[in-house]
């Protein structure tokens, strides 16, 4: 498995590394141990920090309510997708918008 395939196999669209292995063809575990060989971390990880880059994108670049952007990401609620955003930044969604939106 190459770094390339394995990631292309981790997209957030694949909602479980079990999933992803079986679409790969692999086992899971060894889907888990080539992509983290590949990339120097989990499929786990990597699907966090790509939803959390593109959480950022939708809180910078639009106007959408917290509220459409965690459906948009498909969270449960806005509070799920609240915790998962303050664990991962620091600060809540509406506290990263206001500190790091740029204004027009």
């Amino acid at each position: 498995m190459t770094a390339s395939s394995s990631v292309a196999f981790c997209s957030p669209a694949m909602s479980s590394s079990l999933e992803r292995s079986r679409a790969y063809g692999a086992t899971l575990h060894a889907f888990s141990m080539a992509f983290a060989r590949n990339t120097g971390m989990s499929p786990k990880a990597y699907l966090k920090r790509r939803l959390n880059q593109e959480a950022i994108q939708l809180l910078l670049n639009s106007d959408l309510k917290i509220k459409d952007v965690a459906s948009q990401l498909r969270f449960f609620d806005e509070f799920h997708f609240s915790r998962f955003f303050r664990h991962a930044n620091g600060l809540a969604p509406v506290q990263y918008r206001r500190a790091f939106a740029k204004s027009a």
